[in-house]
């Protein structure tokens, strides 16, 4: 039979973990730090007023591109009659 080790609840404790990896624990103080970096900037008004220029001009740009590249679609459809009723094939029915 093979020697296996036994089945073990708890992975990352350190008394049982099989490559023995040590997991640093962060202090108090570095994860404050952490946070404090993360707080909200304050952005000067300016460029927020770009940045909601820049979306408005984007968005109204991509609908009217949307518009015409719909109605390019529509005129080609209708050009080589792909909306067209198709062809009705007569069958004789057979009773």
């Amino acid at each position: 039979m093979m020697n296996l080790p036994p089945n073990n609840r708890d992975p990352f404790n350190q008394n049982g973990n099989a490559n023995k990896l040590h997991f640093p624990q962060a202090e108090s103080t570095e994860i404050t730090e952490e946070i404090e970096d993360v707080k909200g900037r304050d952005y000067d008004p300016r460029t927020l007023k770009i940045i909601q220029r820049s979306f408005i001009l984007l968005t109204v740009i991509g609908l009217i591109v949307g518009v015409f590249m719909a109605a390019g679609v529509l005129y080609l459809m209708q050009k080589f009659n792909i909306t067209g009723r198709p062809a009705q094939l007569e069958q004789p029915i057979n009773r």
